[in-house]
């Protein structure tokens, strides 16, 4: 409640001053604030705290700077040319348990998958494995009795009707999107280095691992749909 109303006050004060500041723009420096899910943002810092960081961000849209205030503990870091301002503090006893170098490190792995990393080979893959097995689901009368089993062997191409496996194409192509085999190692007889290469690769294969899931996912839908749309144009004309 008092952090809300913290919130509040500030961001009210800060509304009052915005259009005075906007003709001050050019002498706040640029700077780059680091948010813990990996995203970066450049902003113009007006106030800090250990709370709070406010200051104006850049819309993209058309290029004017907005006042913006964002929370504290979302935030690992704000850096300047000649400062560098962490947030991130390192808590055992608020479920923080890394350090803040390993903190930086598992945040740095975040941003190199978001920024760096693209799911097409998965989309690919799993949008023809959606392609090949709607033709079959379309081109063979399937039906289910305690096992998936052939009522008439081949009804001819995308002749037939797309049922529950066409549908459970993404359930199938789950396989594509693979397994986190990182392992926790003992920190006790580990370098730092060693540790901080853990951290940014836990950090890379979390978002890598979320990225794939959503590709896989749209890719054997958007395989799947096609054949159901191509069969019901045959239908159509036929």
């Amino acid at each position: 409640m008092i952090r809300c109303l913290l919130t509040f006050a500030m961001s009210f004060i800060l509304f009052l001053t915005e259009f005075e500041a906007q003709d001050n723009l050019t002498d706040l420096e640029d700077g780059t604030l680091v948010f813990l899910s990996g995203d970066t943002l450049t902003f113009k810092l007006v106030e800090k705290s250990d709370l709070f960081v406010s200051g104006f961000k850049q819309n993209w849209l058309n290029d004017k700077w907005k006042l913006k205030t964002f929370d504290a503990s979302d935030i690992l870091y704000f850096q300047t040319t000649n400062e560098k301002k962490f947030y991130y503090k390192y808590k055992p006893s608020k479920g923080d348990f890394l350090s803040q170098p390993e903190m930086e490190q598992f945040v740095l792995g975040k941003k190199d998958a978001i920024y760096n990393y693209s799911p097409k080979n998965k989309f690919f893959q799993s949008a023809m494995l959606g392609v090949v097995i709607g033709i079959l689901d379309a081109s063979f009368d399937f039906y289910y009795d305690e096992s998936w089993q052939f009522k008439h062997p081949y009804v001819g191409f995308l002749n037939g009707k797309s049922g529950l496996i066409s549908l459970s194409v993404p359930l199938f192509a789950t396989f594509l999107v693979g397994q986190n085999r990182l392992n926790l190692i003992d920190r006790t007889i580990m370098s730092e280095r060693d540790v901080l290469e853990e951290s940014f690769n836990h950090g890379y294969h979390g978002i890598k691992k979320s990225k794939d899931s959503k590709a896989v996912a749209k890719g054997s839908l958007i395989g799947m749909l096609s054949v159901v749309l191509f069969s019901n144009i045959i239908f159509s004309n036929q």
